[in-house]
């Protein structure tokens, strides 16, 4: 495996890059590195070793003002 990407923006994305195949989930701003490690060995099966991780992380929702 070549390398982790870790970015900020407005949606929580794990993509695993493959050979010849790229797959993106949407998850959670909480997202563990557990639950990111289930992801891949699910897909493992399916697409062999990935060559790269991206994570993108999401911001949280902020509570709206009080008036």
């Amino acid at each position: 495996m070549q390398a982790i990407h870790a970015n900020r923006t407005e949606e929580s994305r794990l993509r695993f890059v493959f050979d010849g195949s790229v797959v993106s989930l949407n998850r959670a701003v909480d997202v563990t590195v557990w639950e990111i490690v289930e992801a891949m060995d699910d897909l493992r099966e399916r697409y062999g070793e990935p060559v790269a991780i991206d994570v993108t992380f999401g911001s949280r929702p902020r509570p709206l003002p009080r008036s």
